[in-house]
């Protein structure tokens, strides 16, 4: 099984990662794209995770989970237009560290893949080994405001995804 949650690939270099782009042979309907629109920020995220990614992790029953950590999904970010604040990132630390424990006796493995504001990246490394690490999560004070048309794109999204996949 593959998420990619990710920004939409006609407006961001590769342009792939459409959903779409479901699988082949066996293996049709468990490759998941979640390709966000231009904006989506925390509370895209939480319906993602809250109507696709966590359902998915219950049906499926993964061995273990490796995670792609890109940072560059943050606000402040300079490649991406995505909406990310680092109480976003955390949630989503917080939520995979609680799949992996419910579905994995807590098998998770993290590696990082992007990201390209020095500053962003610190600051979510830290939130992200916090977490994984037991610690007291620190806050920061960060402000971004997810458009409502973010959010209805993402609710559209998660309405096609979840037509094509079967673990659904």
């Amino acid at each position: 099984l593959y998420v990619g949650l990710h920004q939409d690939g006609r407006t961001l270099f590769p342009g792939s990662g459409f959903p779409d782009e479901i699988g082949t042979g066996e293996g049709e309907g468990y490759t998941l794209n979640l390709a966000m629109y231009p904006g989506a920020g925390d509370k895209s995220y939480d319906l993602a995770f809250t109507k696709v990614i966590e359902p998915l992790a219950e049906s499926f029953k993964p061995e273990f989970i490796l995670v792609s950590v890109g940072f560059d999904s943050h606000y402040k970010d300079p490649l991406t237009s995505l909406g990310l604040t680092t109480t976003g990132f955390a949630l989503m630390n917080s939520r995979l560290k609680q799949i992996a424990s419910k579905e994995t006796s807590g098998k998770l493995t993290c590696f990082l893949e992007g990201g390209y504001n020095l500053d962003v990246m610190g600051m979510c490394a830290q939130i992200l080994l916090e977490e994984l690490g037991g610690m007291p999560v620190s806050e920061f004070n960060e402000h971004y405001t997810e458009s409502e048309t973010c959010t209805q794109y993402t609710e559209a999204l998660i309405e096609q995804v979840t037509k094509t996949s079967p673990l659904l």
